[in-house]
């Protein structure tokens, strides 16, 4: 009997209940079953693990055989294609699928090119001369979008509502390599401002990084803390400035542009992003920037997001971590506690980090204030 990738679902309660008493926690992936020779383990993946795969596939026949087939998503500046055929005047791939729309450059200049969108493939009407790259379009523009998307492909789904408060920034992402659907999640998301978890009915949800309120959702109390475990774990910094990095150059060509590309093209072609920054007059310049590198199109959008992110490191803020029993078995990322009744600490924290430990009926977390 093959267990490899069969759900395995945990439950916690007391031996003397019954089953319909115990609280479902999560369902996740057997690995595969391990004989001893007496026993049998049974390794288990967590519920993200359908995500942990490439982005991209790989040519398995044709010129291109065994190289990556590209995948766009978004708007996409100065992206190189792949050459599939190099008869005539060369055929070209730049995504696994279709796009809307598409500019094709020599050398920096555009040229024209027979294209295929539904496939996302294009014929060069003459011979190259330089390095071929493009301007790309295709559907999935938004963080949501790109996600739900990357979820369906894994047979997964999002929680509904979870998209609700995430911006509608214009992003792009081009991905020519093994980078995994986890990795692209993380990148659409961080650079709209949020992070994400995969809740007990393993549905993703998102989690908006934000300013505490001062009002907690739920409480933790002294009580519930074991006092050896409760401490200090990091501290994060305030920064003087904020630089958000945005329309990625995915060809940075500092040479080899024909005589007649433009100065400002020029510039524009030899950088890898443009930055736009928010500064924070009141940290001293002693401390470190920020510098975030993010899948975002368009300046507007990029200027949104460093003021937010200035605003969020105005002061030093603390990291503790402990073991808590209790309701903190069910605290959730992005969740601010009421931390009123906790020695040392302020009236509310955000809560980074959960592991649920069921068997000791407690949960390790980190919080931060």
């Amino acid at each position: 009997f093959d267990v490899s990738n069969q759900p395995v679902r945990i439950y916690m309660g007391d031996p003397s209940w019954s089953k319909s008493d115990f609280k479902l926690l999560g369902t996740w992936f057997a690995q595969d079953i391990e004989p001893d020779g007496v026993n049998y383990r049974l390794p288990i993946l967590d519920a993200t693990h359908p995500l942990d795969v490439p982005v991209c596939n790989k040519y398995t026949t044709g010129f291109a055989e065994g190289k990556t087939i590209p995948r766009v998503f978004g708007t996409v500046f100065n992206a190189e294609p792949v050459l599939i055929d190099e008869l005539g005047d060369g055929t070209y791939q730049i995504n696994d699928g279709a796009i809307t729309s598409l500019v094709v450059r020599d050398g920096g200049l555009v040229v024209a090119a027979t294209v295929d969108l539904a496939a996302g493939t294009f014929t060069l009407n003459t011979a190259p001369q330089g390095r071929i790259t493009c301007d790309v379009e295709q559907a999935n523009q938004t963080c949501s979008a790109i996600v739900l998307q990357l979820l369906a492909e894994a047979s997964m789904s999002a929680k509904t509502g979870t998209f609700s408060s995430v911006p509608g920034y214009t992003l792009g992402a081009y991905i020519n390599d093994d980078s995994s659907k986890r990795d692209l999640i993380d990148q659409a998301c961080i650079s709209t401002g949020f992070a994400w978890v995969i809740d007990n009915s393993n549905l993703f949800n998102t989690v908006e990084v934000k300013p505490l309120t001062g009002v907690g959702s739920a409480l933790l109390t002294d009580d519930d803390i074991d006092p050896d475990t409760f401490k200090p774990k990091r501290r994060i910094l305030p920064a003087p400035i904020v630089n958000v990095h945005y329309s990625k150059n995915y060809t940075v060509q500092p040479d080899g542009l024909f005589g007649a590309v433009s100065q400002a093209n020029r510039v524009r072609f030899g950088r890898e992003y443009s930055v736009v920054n928010a500064i924070n007059a009141n940290v001293a310049a002693t401390y470190p920037a920020i510098n975030a590198y993010t899948l975002l199109v368009n300046k507007a959008d990029a200027e949104i997001e460093a003021s937010k992110r200035a605003a969020l490191n105005t002061n030093i803020r603390k990291v503790f971590e402990m073991s808590a029993y209790g309701s903190a078995i069910d605290f959730a990322l992005g969740m601010e506690i009421d931390t009123s009744m906790v020695s040392d600490m302020q009236p509310t924290a955000f809560v980074m980090a959960v592991e649920p430990i069921p068997a000791l009926g407690l949960a390790v977390i980190e919080v931060m204030q």
